[in-house]
């Protein structure tokens, strides 16, 4: 920016090789930076200095090549040392995530969705079943009802939020504008694999690309992208739109643009972001799986009942669920896939409890299936 200029004082900027004066309008722009914040002074920037003409940086050898490039806008030029830092942030944040893809119509996909929609962003949805897009289209019309008749939003924000939705079949149709593409298919490596293959070749260069894996490799998902700084992981919390933390993770070739990104997109959902590197379940997932399959050996040794190993940690800890209930709301397929994952990569501490795999083998997944721990309407 032209702020940093002003610490290293460019030849450019003070005078050029022929020690011709800075043109005025370049002053204008250059003192506006000390009186507004990024955002204001970025538009005073990309205003006065759009105004130069080639001419006005000098006559020297090198005055239409100088003047040129201060008349291009910061979000097309190359940045000089020491901008780079200060603009990467905003470059790839609330400029230009204005259109979200998301992948998968599931529970997760719908919940960020609606999440991004309500934040005013243009959504679509993809997923390769129709009748699961009608569901999720409810579903999230359902919930934007529920938050407007409790004042948790104005009904002109939920009328917005449901206009900014589209659904599609059709990837390239979904991803061809898209700023932002959250993945939240099913948690099955290949398939994640699959579909970063296909992003590569289908969604614009600028596009972040984002995985909301809750324990799968960010860095092998990003081994299939040319440019695997552009891809990171974004895992919400179920149901999205209530719950408020976001983990970022850093993937081993994950820009730092990327992760600012991210957690640029968290915030104007409401969210908390934490960022964590890219190991073996994570923060939240490693802790959370951990204390659910203890709560399962323990129900399978008949140490107590599930409602009262879930009170114990409801009213000895404070956890606003308990251990069994939560994993019913997760589901029992999803927490076991976990536990096998984080078993082959970390070892025995996480071997699934042999309940929770005859549990899912009988089809016992927990609310989706209608029972799991507990039997649910």
């Amino acid at each position: 920016m032209i702020a940093a200029m002003t610490r290293r004082r460019p030849w450019h900027v003070g005078h050029s090789r022929a020690s011709i004066s800075r043109p005025r309008r370049i002053s204008s722009a250059q003192d506006a930076f000390g009186r507004w914040r990024f955002s204001g002074g970025l538009e005073i920037e990309n205003g006065d200095l759009a105004a130069i003409p080639p001419a006005a940086a000098g006559a020297g050898p090198d005055a239409g090549r100088v003047g040129n490039r201060l008349r291009r806008p910061v979000t097309s030029r190359r940045l000089w040392p020491g901008e780079a830092t200060c603009y990467a942030h905003r470059i790839m944040t609330e400029r230009q995530i204005g259109r979200v893809a998301v992948l998968g119509a599931g529970t997760m996909g719908h919940g960020i969705a609606q999440g991004a929609a309500t934040a005013g962003m243009t959504v679509i949805i993809r997923d390769v079943n129709e009748e699961v897009l009608g569901a999720a289209k409810g579903k999230i019309e359902k919930s934007l009802a529920k938050l407007a008749s409790k004042g948790k939003i104005e009904e002109s924000v939920r009328d917005s939020a449901l206009a900014a939705i589209s659904t599609s079949t059709d990837l390239e149709e979904a991803v061809k504008d898209a700023d932002l593409v959250v993945e939240a298919i099913p948690e099955v490596m290949t398939l994640k694999i699959e579909t970063f293959t296909a992003l590569d070749r289908l969604a614009p260069a600028h596009a972040l690309l984002a995985t909301n894996t809750s324990s799968l490799s960010v860095t092998e998902i990003a081994g299939v992208v040319k440019d695997p700084g552009r891809v990171v992981g974004m895992h919400f919390f179920n149901p999205v739109p209530i719950m408020k933390l976001l983990e970022v993770v850093r993937g081993l070739r994950t820009s730092d643009e990327s992760v600012a990104a991210a957690r640029a997109f968290g915030e104007r959902l409401g969210k908390t972001p934490i960022v964590v590197r890219d190991w073996p379940g994570f923060a939240s997932s490693r802790l959370g799986v951990a204390l659910g399959a203890e709560a399962i050996r323990m129900l399978q040794e008949g140490v107590a009942s599930p409602e009262d190993i879930d009170t114990a940690m409801e009213l000895g800890y404070r956890h606003p669920m308990g251990p069994l209930r939560l994993t019913d709301l997760v589901g029992l397929d999803v927490r076991l896939s976990i536990l096998d994952h984080l078993h082959r990569e970390l070892g025995e501490q996480f071997r699934p409890p042999t309940l929770l795999r005859q549990m899912v083998r009988a089809g016992k997944l927990g609310r989706k299936s209608g029972e799991g721990f507990y039997k649910y309407d």
